[in-house]
């Protein structure tokens, strides 16, 4: 799963972006809404390493806010999220919680808005910042491939597993992105 050594991304140089996605699979399935999964994001990397600072919703230039910033004196992570939900009631097994999902519809926008986020711009802005981009889905729609290979208007947005999406060069990255199945 992890296999790439340009997945093996360290948030502020210090903590392994995967023992936190490990970590956190293990106390939650399931979130009521972006800022819970944010949040609970934010507690795993405070738990696993609390020396370093973390800061939701951090204001970066007229009304735009980076919905993570993990940091120490020597460098800094800035980290997006996306929580797109299909419709679903149920309880997670980990915590015995009702959670009541509505369905967000529109996975070409949901795709276009992953691809296109601020990150590059946020971490372009400083050469000790690194970044990384979280998508969290129950909608198989932005996982699986597309049935037909017929070209759609959103054809160039496709994240589907396995695909390497090139985008912009952050940092080490030269800009390929994995898209990689990470549930358990």
């Amino acid at each position: 799963m992890m296999d790439d050594p340009r997945l093996d991304l360290d948030l502020a140089h210090r903590l392994n972006a995967h023992s936190v996605i490990t970590a956190l699979r293990s106390r939650r399935a399931v979130f009521h809404s972006e800022a819970d999964f944010q949040h609970a994001f934010a507690q795993v990397i405070h738990d696993l390493d609390p020396s370093m600072q973390v800061r939701l919703e951090v204001r970066q230039t007229n009304a735009e806010y980076l919905d993570l910033l993990c940091f120490d004196a020597a460098s800094r992570t800035a980290i997006e999220f996306k929580y797109v939900t299909a419709a679903w009631d149920g309880v997670d097994a980990a915590t015995g919680e009702t959670f009541h999902l509505r369905h967000h519809g529109a996975p070409d926008l949901a795709r276009r808005n992953f691809v296109f986020d601020r990150l590059e711009r946020f971490c372009a802005a400083s050469p000790s910042t690194n970044g990384l981009a979280i998508l969290l889905t129950n909608d198989a729609a932005l996982w699986n491939r597309p049935r037909s290979s017929r070209p759609t208007r959103d054809h160039a947005f496709r994240i589907h597993e396995g695909l390497d999406v090139l985008g912009g060069d952050v940092g080490d990255s030269s800009g390929l992105v994995k898209c990689e199945d990470l549930r358990a």
